[in-house]
C-alpha cells in the first residue's frame, strides 16, 4: 500500500498505541506506525515509565485494504491504575469510527472535600502520607478519527465522547488532569513529519470538555510534541514512542512526580505476528 493509502493513525500515549499500524515485514521503516496495517492476529506487549500493557488484536479487511474491521482487548497495571477494557474500530479508507468499554480501578484515588482543588502539591503531600485510597468504575468510549496525508505531512485528528463513572474531583491518570465523573469530550490534532529513515514528529493540541464542579464544564487546551519512530531492538516491528504535553499555569494539570504542568509519557511496543490470512 501506498503512503497515500489509509492509515490507522495515532491519537495520544497509550490510546495511541491502541491504533498503530504493522506493516508487511519486508517493508518496516522507521515511520511504519502511521501506515494502514495488514490483516491477521497480533500480541502487543508495551512498556512505559509507569507500569505496562499487554493486547491482543484482530484485523479482518471487510472489502480490500481499504476497509478493516479491528478488534482488540487489552490489560494494563501501572503505578496510578489498572485497566481492562474491549475495543473494535472500523476503517473506510481515511476515516475510522470506534467504540470502546472497560473497567478501571485508580489505585490512587485522592479524596477531597466538595469545592475543593486537587493541585499537584496536596498530590505529592497525599502521597507521602499514603493519604489515598482506591477506587473502580466502568467506562465506555465512542470515538472518530480522520486522517489527511500531504507528501512527508500527515495530519491526524481524533474526537472521542468518553463516559466515566469515577468520583467528583479525581485524578485522572490516563489524561492527567482532575475532573468529575460524568461525560467528557476529548479531540487532537498531530501534524506529523515522517520520513522512512527517522520516523514521525510533530506539535500537537488537545482540547477537551471536563465535567467540573457540581454539573459545569471546563474546557482544557493542551500543547505539546509526539515523536514516533521504530528503534530495531527486536526482530519485526517494535515501536519507541514519546509525547509530552503542558497546560501552563495549570496547577492541577500534569503528573505531580514532575512538579510542573507537564504530562510525559515514554513507550515501548513489542509486536508479534500471531497469524495472517492465506498469501499475507
Amino acid at each position: 500500500m501506498s503512503r497515500r493509502g489509509a492509515t490507522a493513525g495515532i491519537t495520544c500515549a497509550l490510546a495511541l498505541l491502541g491504533a498503530t499500524g504493522v506493516a508487511r515485514a519486508e517493508h518496516l521503516t522507521r515511520d511504519y506506525f502511521l501506515d494502514a496495517p495488514p490483516a491477521g492476529l497480533w500480541a502487543h506487549t508495551d512498556a512505559f515509565t509507569l507500569g505496562g500493557q499487554a493486547s491482543l488484536e484482530h484485523r479482518h479487511e471487510v472489502d480490500g485494504d481499504l476497509t478493516m474491521l479491528t478488534t482488540r482487548v487489552s490489560g494494563l497495571a501501572s503505578l496510578g491504575y489498572g485497566d481492562v477494557g474491549a475495543h473494535a474500530d472500523l476503517r473506510v479508507a481515511l476515516l475510522s469510527f470506534g467504540g470502546s468499554v472497560g473497567y478501571r480501578r485508580t489505585f490512587r484515588y485522592y479524596p477531597v472535600a466538595d469545592g475543593t482543588t486537587l493541585t499537584r502539591d496536596m498530590r505529592r503531600r497525599a502521597d507521602a502520607e499514603k493519604a489515598y485510597v482506591g477506587q473502580g468504575f466502568p467506562w465506555a468510549e465512542a470515538r472518530t478519527r480522520l486522517v489527511i496525508p500531504l507528501e512527508s505531512l500527515w495530519l491526524v485528528t481524533n474526537y472521542a465522547l468518553r463516559k466515566e463513572d469515577q468520583p467528583d474531583v479525581a485524578f485522572d491518570w490516563f489524561h492527567a488532569n482532575v475532573h468529575d465523573g460524568g461525560t467528557l469530550q476529548k479531540a487532537d490534532a498531530t501534524l506529523f513529519f515522517r520520513h522512512p529513515k527517522f520516523g514521525a514528529v510533530g506539535p500537537v493540541v488537545r482540547w477537551m470538555s471536563l465535567p467540573k464542579g457540581g454539573g459545569a464544564r471546563q474546557t482544557e487546551v493542551a500543547y505539546g510534541l509526539t515523536f514516533g519512530t521504530r528503534p530495531g531492538w527486536k526482530r519485526g516491528a517494535d515501536l519507541l514512542l514519546f509525547q509530552v504535553l503542558t497546560v501552563p499555569k495549570d496547577e492541577e494539570f500534569g503528573f505531580h512526580v514532575l512538579r510542573a504542568p507537564v504530562y510525559a509519557m515514554l513507550v515501548y511496543r513489542a509486536t508479534f505476528d500471531l497469524w495472517r490470512p492465506e498469501g499475507r
